[in-house]
């Protein structure tokens, strides 16, 4: 290991995060001239990514003017690992000299440093920052999710719909989804509120069975009332229209007795 290529790489800054992990790997196997040999699997190995990204990486090394290589071969013709040269004397690039090119995550290699489980890495790229904003734009909606989600009558919440959606399908096929979403539309009584996407998914909905009708409940009749004061007095008033004759009892109630010179 050259302590001086150490130090000339920490001062570059070649656009990424894997990037400077991939020349500072280098420099660790350089020697006081900056040369080393090391095969694109091993750089792989140690700096966590892919023999693609190293390929990637080395190209635009060569592109800054901070990496030279020189083809090798054995005797019998098969290539060998390139020599790498290490531009030991030139000057590390200002932030402003290095190209949006050079800034996007492993200039499109799949091996990016999302890996880095959100770490900005300020003191390596502080301009290597993932817009969370452009991400979510850019992520394409689940076609299933669509096919579901358009049977479903109270269109509430859709973003807990789709997370809870997410785990469903780890559960239960598309089909049983969408048969247990149109027996619950089918089913549901009228007097029973839609419950929203997320919480019928969470609450596996599909799994339910369909929803007993409300008993209704009976009417309760009123008891009767008693005749009182008006009640015997239009019943009074009853029995003499029929010729019959009537007396209070000792509730106050009237009581008939038939008229005077009839039978019996």
């Amino acid at each position: 290991m050259s302590f001086q290529a150490m130090a000339w790489a920490s001062k570059q800054r070649v656009g990424g995060v894997t990037g400077k992990a991939i020349l500072l790997m280098l420099a660790n196997y350089a020697d006081q001239e900056g040369r080393c040999i090391p095969g694109q699997q091993k750089l792989a190995d140690e700096c966590e990514c892919s023999p693609r990204a190293i390929r990637e990486w080395l190209a635009k090394f060569e592109e800054m003017g901070i990496v030279r290589r020189e083809e090798r071969r054995r005797d019998d013709g098969y290539r060998t690992s390139d020599l790498i040269i290490l531009s030991l004397s030139s000057p590390a690039p200002n932030a402003s000299e290095i190209s949006p090119a050079d800034n996007s995550p492993e200039n499109g290699s799949p091996e990016n440093d999302a890996d880095l489980t959100g770490t900005k890495c300020r003191a390596i790229n502080r301009t290597y920052q993932v817009n969370r904003k452009d991400v979510g734009k850019a992520r394409a909606s689940d076609p299933e999710f669509e096919e579901w989600y358009r049977h479903y009558p109270h269109k509430v919440g859709r973003g807990q719909a789709e997370r809870a959606f997410a785990t469903a399908r780890k559960i239960a096929s598309l089909q049983d989804l969408i048969d247990g979403l149109h027996r619950y539309v089918a089913t549901k009584p009228a007097v029973y509120a839609w419950r929203n996407p997320a919480t019928w998914l969470n609450g596996k909905g599909w799994l339910d069975a369909p929803a007993p009708e409300p008993i209704p409940m009976p009417r309760q009749s009123s008891p009767p009332q008693r005749p009182g004061i008006v009640g015997s007095a239009q019943r009074i008033l009853e029995s003499e229209n029929h010729g019959s004759e009537s007396v209070f009892g000792n509730n106050g109630d009237a009581q008939f007795l038939p008229a005077a010179g009839g039978d019996g």
